[in-house]
């Protein structure tokens, strides 16, 4: 009797086990498939930066740049008139990267500014906006590698992404591509402008800071409301369809919120 009783109290047991373990298995495979979020190599940080100077950790190469604390945004000054360059984060070596930055090139004058951003250092790439042309660059070393139309406008914010990674796992050659959209507005699914570097003609290795960069021809600073890079193909971003979902859902509380009232 006693054996009965255990074998019952065992066949009772079972199965809230049994549901246990699978859901336990599932929830680990579910961790297992997803995947990391990209790691971020870098950002300035604008927003606790003290006015009239410049994000701590960042290298002011080229040109004078500073902090307006009470509009949150980083100036590349007019003068003096030169390539201007800043540096951020830690050296990215031989690695995909990917940086995006938030941007205007205001202009008071018929001559417009350029504004840009690149990965590597001045060994790697970069994407420019030059406003006068309504054309994107890609460049590396000062040469103009590609150039795409887009229209541009002196007074809009923009974002920018520069995105570098390998042809394949076991290929020594880069794929370089470039976006640009208005700030507030979706990113582009595909890449505006693209390039293929072969391995066997980078002749310098790709190593180098992440970089902001512009020329301020315009007499008006360039300003910058952020810049962030991250290590591997896609930035750490919010997908469309996520925020598409969340408006409907707050879309539709609204409405219910007022039927509530009605009645």
């Amino acid at each position: 009797m006693r054996k009965l009783i255990t074998a019952f109290a065992l066949l009772a047991f079972l199965p809230p086990a049994l549901a246990w373990s699978q859901d336990k298995d599932k929830d680990e495979e579910s961790e297992e498939k997803k995947p990391d979020a990209p790691k971020v190599a870098g950002f300035l940080d604008i927003a606790n930066t003290e006015d009239g100077s410049y994000p701590g950790g960042a290298t002011a190469v080229r040109g004078k740049w500073s902090v307006e604390k009470e509009a949150k945004k980083l100036r590349l000054l007019p003068e003096p008139l030169i390539d201007g360059w800043l540096e951020f984060g830690p050296e990215i070596r031989e690695k995909a990267a990917t940086i995006q930055v938030s941007v205007r090139a205001p202009t008071e004058r018929r001559i417009q500014s350029q504004m840009g951003l690149g990965l590597f250092g001045k060994n790697g790439f970069q994407l420019r906006a030059v406003v006068v042309n309504d054309e994107i660059e890609l460049r590396r070393r000062g040469a103009v590698l590609a150039t795409k139309e887009f229209p541009l406008d002196s007074e809009t914010l923009y974002r920018m992404e520069l995105n570098v990674v390998e042809e394949s796992e076991d290929s020594e050659n880069w794929i370089v591509t470039g976006r640009i959209w208005k700030d507030g507005e979706d990113r582009p699914e595909k890449p505006m402008i693209q390039h293929k570097a072969w391995g066997d003609e980078l002749l310098f290795p790709l190593a180098g800071r992440p970089v902001i960069e512009a020329i301020s021809y315009s007499g008006t600073a360039v300003t910058y409301a952020s810049a962030k890079a991250w290590y591997g193909p896609e930035p750490e971003m919010e997908k469309e369809e996520e925020r598409d979902e969340e408006k409907e859902k707050a879309e539709e509380e609204g409405s219910g919120g007022e039927e509530s009232a009605d009645e």
